[in-house]
């Protein structure tokens, strides 16, 4: 495809196409027959897009949207006719790697067209997101701290009640992954991405140009939560968590461009902060759910409020460790100056 024509590529159409496919799976369509044979697909995770210093970053931004597209397509079926919470929790990364793209390409995303599709983008996200959370507590949360294995019948009552809450869920995410509207979505994303540039786009670069520009943007929006930890709310802890992640993905979005050593040296304090700031986030949604089992049967929220102390007691908040990981990575090496 010529530069600047609003053509879109060979790639763009083969990814409509197999997106609509996979909406035909509650109609009866073509994908249930894939899978009929005990087949069930298997969770995809993203692979790390491959650009150039010399790319412009219209043409980067596309790639790395591609990719972002490809990943959800691929844990889409997973989603529609099986239960493997992999599939759940690689959709909902896709999403969210999506939408980082859009922050990471943030000068290149303008206007009402671009906003609405990434408004969906996050709606999408937020409806798998009630199913992940279920998942991790059903799966990891209450196994891993032992507080399922009590044996007592309010206790067998409050996780019938999590996974009615998680079967409903699942439903909404199949209504959502399968509708008209999920496809229209994909062909929005599609043609947002093919829009001719407007303007001289320039180069990725490396120590200068775009790729420089927007990680360091990333970058401020942690560094400056990250410096002042020990004052900060849960509320904001949770942005720093949602903000270390968006760097991550821009991290890995520009890091071909970038040695590989000192990717991976920035890489690692801040794969460590993410993972704390995870455990805290994963223990703060396992009390919000539990809450809301009360609420949905007041009979039950004695045993809800029982695991929501136990779960505080055993959190896996550790201030000395958290600082430490936040410090690490504040002086760690901006590989991209």
């Amino acid at each position: 495809m010529a530069r600047g024509s609003a053509r879109p590529c060979r790639a763009c159409h083969v990814w409509a196409c197999a997106l609509m496919m996979k909406g035909g799976v509650a109609r009866g369509g073509i994908m249930p027959s894939l899978f009929s044979r005990g087949a069930l697909p298997s969770a995809s995770r993203a692979h790390l897009p491959i650009l150039r210093a010399e790319m412009t970053p219209r043409r980067a931004l596309r790639r790395v949207m591609l990719e972002s597209l490809r990943h959800l397509s691929a844990n889409v079926s997973g989603v529609l006719v099986g239960d493997d919470p992999e599939c759940v929790h690689q959709a909902r990364v896709a999403l969210r790697r999506l939408r980082a793209a859009g922050q990471a390409f943030r000068p290149l995303i303008r206007g009402k067209g671009w906003r609405s599709v990434m408004a969906e983008a996050r709606r999408l996200a937020s409806v798998l997101g009630q199913l992940r959370d279920l998942d991790v507590l059903l799966l990891e949360t209450l196994p891993q701290t032992g507080l399922a294995d009590n044996g007592n019948r309010k206790a067998a009552s409050l996780r019938r009640e999590l996974e009615r809450l998680r079967e409903s869920a699942r439903a909404q995410a199949r209504a959502a992954l399968c509708s008209p509207a999920f496809a229209a979505w994909c062909l929005s994303l599609l043609e947002r991405m093919n829009q001719p540039s407007k303007a001289r786009d320039g180069e990725l670069g490396r120590r200068s140009g775009f790729a420089a520009r927007s990680l360091s943007r990333s970058w401020r929006g942690v560094g400056g939560l990250a410096e002042r930890w020990n004052e900060l709310d849960a509320d904001e802890r949770h942005e720093l968590r949602k903000r270390a992640k968006k760097l991550r993905y821009s991290v890995e979005f520009f890091s071909s461009l970038y040695p590989r050593k000192q990717v991976r040296r920035y890489l690692a304090p801040l794969l460590q902060a993410q993972q704390m700031l995870g455990e805290i986030n994963d223990s703060r949604a396992a009390s919000v759910l539990l809450r809301r089992c009360s609420e949905n049967r007041p009979g039950l929220a004695a045993e809800a409020e029982r695991l929501c102390r136990e779960l505080a007691r055993q959190g896996p908040f550790d201030g000395a460790g958290m600082a430490g990981a936040l410090q690490a990575l504040r002086e760690a090496h901006p590989f991209w100056r």
